[in-house]
């Protein structure tokens, strides 16, 4: 998720798509859904693609799909859910969280990671 995103706003003939879900800088329970045709589209063609070439059981797509979704609401509301010791658990600090995403939504430069913190450490993309 991090590549696919920083791709989003990294190209020049792909970022234009990707705006539509930035016109929402102050994000809510609804921004998740505001995404450009094309964009769902891709992302859907991405998954059918993977899904079809590597061997998933059933169970791992389901528990996937929830989590996948559970984290896209999560990350777009407007008042964090996780509560303080969230921040400084040494498990837990890698762990992506609505300010995370928020911020990305501020600053669009910055934050790219869906799931985990990690890979903005690692490319110095963190805020």
């Amino acid at each position: 998720m991090f590549c696919f995103h920083f791709l989003a706003h990294r190209l020049k003939w792909f970022n234009p798509i990707h705006q539509l879900h930035h016109t929402h800088v102050e994000t809510n329970v609804y921004s998740l859904y505001v995404l450009h045709p094309i964009e769902t589209l891709g992302f859907g063609f991405i998954w059918l693609f993977l899904i079809t070439i590597l061997k998933f059981n059933f169970l791992s797509i389901i528990i996937y799909l929830i989590l996948n979704l559970s984290y896209g609401i999560f990350g777009h509301l407007q008042k964090d859910i996780f509560p303080a010791f969230w921040y400084r658990n040494n498990f837990t600090k890698w762990v992506s969280t609505t300010k995370f995403h928020n911020d990305h939504h501020k600053n669009e430069s910055r934050n790219y990671g869906f799931y985990f913190t990690i890979w903005d450490k690692i490319f110095k993309t963190i805020i």
